[in-house]
């Protein structure tokens, strides 16, 4: 059931100290079947594809996948379909994606609230803000949903008005994003010195 899901990744979590690789078989079936239902549009599919994401979330919070994975996901949700993926159709009219997102984010997002996570979440918020404006309507409930999230895990967070607020908003967190990048990769350059390793390795051999 839905609100046992959690058992699942507890046992899973637990299973894991005695086969490394049940948890890596496990994470892998799961996203595939997640880009499989991703295709469909049936209920019976829609209601296992929440449950799964529901599931994910957990096992994020049993330490059994990494924020990668749980980024990855809630990207792939966003998009038209990529080349692992293949094309996912999904109708400006629809809006289950939304609901699928606010599930996977109301499961484990509460983690993502320092450092270089909480910027990859104000990053990804900043996407699914732009992504929720490009639909037709948005029902009540899902609108519900979204305000529900974003009270959770940014309360301060005052979400855009208009596409053009929300586009500004994406350059400047994604220019933030660059920049942060860009200072690790020349603090890691530092660190391994110009021939790529420990700074003064290279002068030593040089001189010796």
């Amino acid at each position: 059931k839905y609100n046992q899901v959690y058992l699942s990744a507890t046992l899973t979590a637990t299973l894991r100290k005695f086969h490394d690789s049940l948890a890596v078989h496990l994470a892998d079936d799961l996203l595939s079947e997640i880009r499989y239902l991703l295709h469909f549009a049936g209920f019976t599919k829609q209601q296992r594809l929440l449950s799964l994401m529901k599931l994910l979330g957990e096992l994020y919070n049993d330490l059994v996948v990494d924020a990668h994975v749980v980024f990855d996901t809630l990207y792939t949700l966003l998009s038209a379909g990529t080349e692992r993926t293949g094309p996912l159709p999904d109708p400006p009219q629809d809006c289950f994606r939304i609901r699928v997102v606010c599930t996977l984010l109301d499961t484990c997002g509460q983690h993502f609230d320092h450092g270089a996570l909480r910027r990859r979440l104000d990053l990804f918020l900043a996407h699914f803000q732009r992504y929720v404006m490009g639909k037709e309507r948005v029902p009540m409930d899902v609108e519900f949903s979204i305000a529900d999230t974003f009270e959770e895990l940014r309360p301060d967070w005052k979400r855009a008005e208009s596409g053009e607020e929300a586009d500004n908003l994406l350059i400047k967190l994604e220019g933030q994003s660059k920049a942060t990048r860009a200072r690790g990769l020349a603090a890691l350059a530092v660190v391994r010195g110009p021939l790529g390793g420990p700074e003064g390795e290279g002068d030593d051999e040089s001189d010796g």
